[in-house]
């Protein structure tokens, strides 16, 4: 009586339906990954060169550009240090930053609602709506990073709460947090969140042009539909602040007048001495470094929205975008970037929204 060998079970054929999605989700993620990093190089080049030109345009009209360069270089850091975090961990960033935004409302105490315009932590009360903005906005990133119930619900605590106190802080913050929270959250929802990543970004330049455009074309005696919307919208100050701004940047179109210069040069800063910035981070930069500061910083922006649309399209990468809207638009109308807690908040946000993770198929 022979004895033969277990029959091997045949091999089933592969299904042709999976393979090919499995090709299709393979190449999907190499493309993604090498327009990642070709965007990579691109940001690091602009950083670097940001940096550099506010160096040389300070040098060149005998200021000192240290402390605008240091920030700019400090906000690529945050974004590198908000990636690597992120691929360690998804809620990692989102818990720092709301984690130190609720140390510093500790350290306000009662002030940091009710206690004027000149309330800490940032002695300015637009600044302290700005950063609960970027926390709030962290809070929500906190709950949808992850399906544990612990962090979903401190996420959320958290998102509320740093909502409502930009409530009663800024209403520029409070509308930014509300209306891109809820866009960012919808698409996510509508499976569209690189369409939430350029209709912010859309905005964001919106926001940049317009009213550089008023800057360009305001007169108190004429000031035109987009002057009499600005005067209605944000006051005639801040609208005669872009003007000079924008003046100062014709006058001095290459290099600026100098770091620190708006100050001695605006009609308005000269007239009153609570009005020493423009109000418009970029026409600031502008004014101070020349165009090409101007359009190195917008283009900074720019890349971040370009880099968070090439990343995954999750909720993550839609908040991420969100984040760094309400940072542009904002200051494009206050002189949030002047906090560097705010720019670095957002900074580190948009890096860890911009962290690779596993794609399913």
């Amino acid at each position: 009586m022979t004895t033969t060998g277990a029959r091997p079970e045949a091999s089933r054929p592969e299904d042709p339906i999976e393979a090919r999605l499995q090709a299709f989700v393979e190449r999907r993620s190499l493309e993604d990954g090498r327009r990642g990093i070709l965007l990579d190089l691109v940001g690091f080049g602009l950083f670097a060169g940001t940096a550099l030109w506010l160096v040389v345009a300070g040098a060149a009209s005998s200021g000192d550009a240290g402390p605008a360069a240091a920030l700019v270089a400090m906000a690529g850091a945050a974004v590198l240090v908000g990636r690597l975090a992120a691929s360690a961990s998804r809620i990692l960033v989102p818990a720092a930053v709301a984690g130190l935004a609720l140390a510093l409302a500790f350290s306000a105490g009662e002030d940091l609602v009710g206690g004027g315009p000149l309330a800490p932590p940032f002695g300015y009360a637009n600044a302290t709506g700005a950063f609960c903005a970027q926390a709030a906005l962290a809070g929500l990133m906190l709950a949808v990073a992850t399906r544990r119930p612990g962090p979903q619900i401190a996420g959320t605590i958290a998102a509320l709460g740093f909502a409502s106190v930009s409530v009663g802080t800024s209403v520029a913050a409070a509308i930014l947090v509300v209306a891109l929270g809820v866009i960012a959250l919808a698409a996510w929802l509508l499976g569209a969140p690189r369409g939430a990543v350029a209709l912010m970004g859309g905005a964001f330049l919106a926001a940049v042009i317009v009213t550089a455009a008023v800057g360009a074309t305001y007169s108190p005696d004429d000031p035109g539909r987009l002057g009499a919307i600005a005067q209605d919208s944000v006051g005639e100050r801040r609208a005669l602040l872009w003007r000079d701004a924008v003046d100062i940047m014709r006058e001095h179109p290459v290099i600026g007048a100098g770091p620190g210069s708006f100050r001695e040069l605006s009609p308005t800063a000269l007239d009153d001495r609570d009005a020493v910035w423009a109000h418009h981070g970029f026409l600031q930069v502008g004014a101070e470094t020349g165009v090409p500061g101007f359009l190195l910083l917008v283009a900074l922006f720019v890349w971040g929205f370009a880099r968070l649309w090439a990343g995954p399209p999750d909720a993550i990468t839609a908040l991420g975008a969100a984040s760094l809207a309400a940072l542009g638009i904002h200051a494009s109308i206050d002189y949030v970037m002047h906090f560097p807690a705010i720019p670095l908040a957002a900074a580190v946000l948009v890096g860890a929204a911009t962290a690779a993770r596993r794609r399913r198929a």
